[in-house]
């Protein structure tokens, strides 16, 4: 995590120092690090102070955020749950129903945990502006990946749930590609309740830079038929 301070910017890559092992693609991680890197010298070179700190709370920040969603989830579509089970989707219905397995004590602790990362928030962006994380630890999974759905978006949503947490907005940009895929790396800046300003600003800034945002993957989806 980097973090880029005030007058500057201050970005934050520590979530992938920290939980480097994320199954098979974990040789991913090199390539993201590495884009990670870039930008961070980018934004050196434009005139922003980078730091390397963690954020706080980040280690339980998914846990929180899947029992608060699933819990929820239960809550709205228990009764069609209970009577058409079969209305939804696999995967979908296998999310839901772990929610029924969430006690009203376990939602109460994920609620104050929430609170307690939001506090931490605040007093972190004291002297920050923005926070730089990336916007997954892997490649993007094929569409026939055999992982578990379950896992896969654990997987996948490892760097981006802690922010479902934060009261502020976090913007996502192109940094890189998957030299194997081809696939857009993509970075997360996160800054202050009310500091939108500041991360178009930055996203502006950087994209005027590198130009990413104008190439295409080589794998892409026509919309237009």
């Amino acid at each position: 995590m980097r973090r880029v301070r005030r007058r500057c910017s201050r970005g934050i890559w520590r979530a992938l120092r920290h939980r480097p092992s994320v199954g098979p693609r974990c040789r991913d991680c090199r390539s993201i690090r590495a884009a990670l890197e870039r930008t961070a010298r980018s934004l050196e070179g434009l005139g922003h102070t980078i730091e390397h700190e963690p954020v706080p709370h980040a280690e339980s920040a998914q846990d929180v955020v899947y029992t608060l969603i699933y819990s929820d989830a239960a809550r709205v579509h228990a009764e069609r749950l209970r009577d058409d089970p079969h209305s939804f989707q696999a995967a979908t219905r296998e999310r839901i129903s772990l929610g029924l397995t969430i006690s009203d004590d376990q939602r109460s602790a994920a609620l104050r945990q929430r609170d307690v990362f939001r506090a931490a928030m605040a007093e972190y962006f004291r002297d920050t502006d923005v926070i730089v994380t990336p916007a997954m630890p892997i490649d993007v999974p094929p569409i026939d990946d055999s992982a578990g759905v379950l896992g896969q978006s654990r997987r996948m949503g490892q760097l981006t749930y802690p922010w479902s947490l934060h009261d502020g907005p976090t913007l996502a940009v192109p940094i890189g590609f998957h030299p194997v895929s081809g696939m857009p790396i993509g970075a997360q800046l996160t800054a202050a309740r009310g500091r939108e300003a500041i991360l178009f600003a930055l996203a502006e800034q950087l994209e005027g830079l590198t130009h990413l945002h104008l190439r295409r993957p080589p794998i892409s989806v026509d919309q237009t038929g």
